[in-house]
């Protein structure tokens, strides 16, 4: 294809924008997909590198929530010696982490239709025979 286009008279800039980057959507939309979930999952950088607290990550600050979360129930054990005060807990560590997994997960599932066209012709074109 490439040499058919070098034939046809098209520099190197015109194949990979006419030729090259066409047939690699595919790939360039797995690469941006799986790179905005890492990001946005990403609550070790925010943890560290931000100070102000209005501008934090979500992961950060439910992780944050998570661990205060769990450090109000160890309290509440030792000093009550039995589990007795956390049953008075209405939300348990469990229901709190999996609704922050619920909250985390919402915007990847709103981009991944956007998404997913890419994902299906990228394996169309690995199947067909030229």
């Amino acid at each position: 294809m490439i040499e058919s286009a070098r034939v046809d008279g098209c520099n190197d800039f015109q194949i990979f924008w006419k030729i090259v980057l066409p047939m690699s959507k595919p790939v360039v939309a797995s690469i941006t997909l799986f790179n905005t979930v890492s990001q946005w999952n990403d609550w070790f950088t925010g943890a560290f590198f931000v100070r102000n607290p209005n501008l934090k990550p979500l992961a950060t600050v439910l992780q944050d929530m998570l661990t205060r979360q769990a450090a109000i129930a160890d309290a509440l054990k030792q000093k009550s010696g039995s589990y007795a005060m956390l049953d008075k807990l209405t939300i348990t560590r469990d229901s709190m982490q999996m609704a922050m997994i619920v909250l985390m997960t919402i915007p990847v599932l709103f981009l991944f239709p956007f998404v997913q066209k890419h994902f299906v012709k990228g394996i169309n074109i690995g199947s067909t025979k030229e």
